[in-house]
């Protein structure tokens, strides 16, 4: 399985760069969700269909967890998109066969760039929350 976490092409300092936002993205995700798609990784290398089944197993895990917790609808939206970027992070997923199927063929460090973005901007929000009125 392709992963963006070590990529030949960047420099060290680059690659410990991308890890560092990645765990930070992983952190902020359910473990059980994480886990599920995890474990469809190991036991479905290859099997887009079933990988897109621990996909979306794991996203409805998410939601249960977040609905168990009463969490506001802000955590909610940013736990949803973060799964989401999360899942697309670590390649060769549903995400990937889409695209293919599509004849898309996005660069092979979009997975990274989309991570640091979305904790960029998570963590900017999250210490600078919107002002009301």
């Amino acid at each position: 399985m392709r992963t963006f976490l070590v990529n030949p092409r960047l420099r060290d300092d680059q690659n410990e760069k991308a890890k560092e936002e990645f765990q930070n993205l992983v952190k902020q995700l359910p473990a059980e969700a994480t886990g599920i798609y995890l474990a469809g990784i190991s036991f479905f290398k290859d099997d887009v269909l079933w990988l897109s089944i621990a996909a979306v197993l794991g996203l409805l895990i998410l939601i249960w967890v977040r609905a168990r917790a009463n969490v506001s609808s802000t955590i909610w939206l940013a736990s949803i998109i973060g799964y989401i970027v999360w899942v697309y992070a670590l390649g060769d997923g549903p995400f990937q066969a889409i695209l293919a199927a599509l004849h898309l063929n996005p660069p092979t460090l979009l997975g990274a760039f989309l991570v640091t973005v979305y904790s960029t901007i998570v963590t900017v929000l999250a210490f600078n929350p919107p002002k009301n009125g």
